[in-house]
């Protein structure tokens, strides 16, 4: 890949998907593509292990900041609900720091401040279980 390629922002860089039904077949196959062009995706299924096991693979090719999952019934309104609170909440305040960041460095770095923002990655934490 040439150097100017890596540079060029990816088209759904900066944006979340939330799949239902995306643990196989055609659902998986959009939720990979989501994740390839920068999307930050959660999948969803009725069973945990779908869940688990797509989440897995999905994770293995674009990183554990880029995919995670629930369980969702969407003929259940409460599976409906969580399922938009998990996949919305979470990574819009995660997205909104990585955009305050990068605010805050461009209007610093002319004052010589420099401004980094450190992402771990998911952590073994109560939260992070249902992640």
């Amino acid at each position: 890949m040439a150097k100017t390629d890596q540079l060029k922002k990816l088209p759904f860089e900066g944006k979340v998907a939330v799949l239902a039904g995306a643990t196989d077949g055609i659902g998986y196959a959009i939720a990979d593509r989501l994740a390839h062009d920068g999307a930050k995706v959660m999948v969803s299924s009725r069973k945990q292990v779908n869940v688990d096991k797509a989440v897995e693979s999905l994770r293995k090719q674009h990183g554990t900041e880029s995919v995670s999952g629930v369980i969702c019934h969407v003929g259940k309104d409460e599976d409906r609900k969580r399922l938009i609170k998990e996949g919305s909440s979470y990574a819009v305040s995660k997205t909104a720091l990585v955009a305050l960041t990068r605010s805050l460095a461009s209007e610093l770095a002319r004052d010589n401040i420099r401004v980094n923002g450190i992402a771990p990655g998911l952590i073994k934490t109560r939260f992070g279980e249902a992640l």
